[in-house]
């Protein structure tokens, strides 16, 4: 029998600890976290993201402001309206949104969010620290915190297993592979493939857990794992039916149904690592919040 990894469930499990947690921050601080979150132009997958991330902030009561900043905003002026946010006490997070126009320099922008305030755990140093042993990060990049707990969900025991990841993106794959480390006790073999990794099939075959995220639709078949193997999806592309491209669905990076079959535990597409991860994203808010105020994080 496979068991559908309920990212709702999930989500809703951690929306209920963070309200706690937030509950007493806010009674020893006398304070609410606030993210911040810049866009630059209208692009309509943009001003939907903006219109999750306020609706994600509202139901754990974190504050949300949004910048919106035109078009044609030059390098320094997307630069100084960073600074200006990293001065700001009262915001506890800033999310740059990507992507930006083709003119800017999204690595350099990035980099001026200062690391206490970097919601997203994209920074150097945040990202330096998910190699460090001797304490695990402040916040890290959302997408592969999700996939984390996902996994954790399935109470599945990773110590010694086979795990694939497909997707070797700043956010998801490097990230996760460095959490699925972090432990030396309980930690498993991980293997790292790509899109352009040769005989993909014989990889995944052997995985015991695997992890695509990879952004192509349909990649991992139902032939090409075994039984028993628990799955993670991260991918989120849109296909369009009857040739209209406005239209069509969302799906993941593996055939649901072929794979389904096969899998012990395996995560919808939508409903799954997605709506984790947003939640995620108030977690790592959360933290910053707290650090910034001398408090105990939750690493």
């Amino acid at each position: 029998m496979t068991t559908i990894i309920d990212g709702a469930q999930i989500a809703a499990d951690i929306r209920h600890r963070l309200q706690q947690r937030l509950k007493a921050l806010v009674c020893v601080t006398g304070k609410r976290p606030c993210l911040a979150t810049i866009t630059v132009g209208k692009r309509p997958s943009s001003v939907s993201y903006v219109r999750r991330q306020r609706a994600v902030c509202s139901s754990v009561d974190v504050d949300f402001e949004e910048i919106s900043l035109p078009e044609h905003t030059r390098q320094e002026e997307l630069v100084a309206e960073i600074s200006r946010l990293n001065g700001e006490a009262r915001i506890s997070g800033i999310l740059l949104q990507l992507p930006l126009p083709e003119h800017l320099d999204q690595r350099t922008a990035q980099s001026y969010i200062l690391p206490h305030k970097d919601v997203e755990g994209v920074h150097p140093m945040n990202i330096g620290a998910l190699v460090s042993d001797d304490r695990p990060p402040v916040t890290a990049p959302c997408t592969a915190l999700a996939v984390m707990e996902c996994l954790r969900w399935t109470k599945v025991e990773l110590s010694g297993k086979e795990i694939v990841i497909v997707g070797h993106s700043a956010i998801v794959g490097k990230p996760v592979l460095l959490m699925l480390l972090a432990s030396a006790t309980a930690a498993p073999t991980p293997t790292i493939c790509h899109i352009a990794t040769r005989h993909l099939e014989r990889h995944v075959k052997r995985a015991d857990v695997l992890i695509v995220a990879a952004g192509r639709p349909g990649l991992i078949t139902g032939s090409m794992v075994k039984d028993g193997v628990v799955v993670i999806d991260v991918g989120i592309n849109r296909v369009s039916e009857s040739g209209h491209p406005e239209g069509g669905k969302i799906v993941g990076d593996v055939c649901f149904d072929e794979v389904a079959v096969r899998a012990s535990h395996i995560t919808p597409v939508p409903g799954g690592v997605g709506v984790v991860t947003c939640m995620m994203l108030m977690r790592n808010t959360i933290n910053l919040f707290a650090l910034q105020h001398h408090q105990a994080v939750e690493r």
